[in-house]
């Protein structure tokens, strides 16, 4: 008799958990099945308003930075002595941790590197600069959504948690519903990283953290003939 093997492609081996999700896809996209998930814990939109002590027309945009997770809650960046919108700023996070930040022009960007938040400032076009007491609030949401795996990402989207059975695609952006493996063991060699980085020992040791374990093995589990 020649038995040869048949792999089937599966990703779940065993019995496994599964959670139910809100998908998020950024726009048209096919996640395959075997895909590393991620949960955002903040949203990518960070909502920016004034608290103008002045005249002062200078706008802002808050933005995470790579490698970092910013905290839910709002930000607040208040000028102190301000010479044509040249001087100190006090920036507070959400858990009241402070930074200070020296500006050198008046559109310089108010960054705090060990937070994670850039601030950039924008002149609208013979706008009026910053003024002493001004104050600038960056509101960072809570999210929860599962987004793709990302070993670059922030915001959560570093840090995996689960992995797609199956496949599901959108023609745009839009969120869906989907199941994801949270828990048990998969198929070390049907997994995905979305943006073909290779999958290496750290990403699996970094899925046994959440508790999801990635062996290496083929699915034999039916015959492909038998003669």
């Amino acid at each position: 008799m020649t038995v040869t093997t048949n792999d089937l492609g599966r990703v779940a081996l065993g019995d496994n958990e599964y959670q139910s999700c809100v998908l998020q896809f950024p726009g048209e996209d096919t996640y395959v099945a075997g895909t590393m998930m991620a949960r955002k814990d903040v949203s990518d939109t960070i909502s920016v308003a004034y608290t103008r002590a002045g005249s002062s027309t200078f706008t802002a945009a808050a933005t995470s930075q790579k490698r970092k997770t910013l905290k839910a809650g709002a930000y607040t960046a208040t000028a102190g002595t301000l010479t044509s919108g040249v001087g100190r700023w006090t920036i507070t996070d959400p858990d009241g941790n402070v930074a200070v930040f020296d500006t050198l022009a008046n559109t310089d960007d108010l960054y705090v590197p060990e937070w994670g938040l850039k601030i950039a400032v924008t002149d609208p076009g013979s706008g009026t600069a910053f003024e002493t007491g001004d104050v600038i609030t960056c509101t960072v949401s809570a999210d929860g959504d599962v987004v793709i795996y990302d070993p670059d990402g922030t915001g959560g989207a570093q840090t995996p948690v689960g992995v797609l059975p199956d496949q599901y695609a959108a023609t745009g952006a839009e969120d869906q519903a989907c199941n994801m493996i949270r828990f048990g063991k998969v198929n070390k060699n049907r997994l995905v990283i979305d943006d073909d980085t290779t999958v290496s020992d750290v990403h699996v040791n970094l899925l046994a953290q959440a508790g999801l374990y990635a062996i290496d093995q083929d699915d034999v589990s039916m015959t492909d003939n038998a003669t």
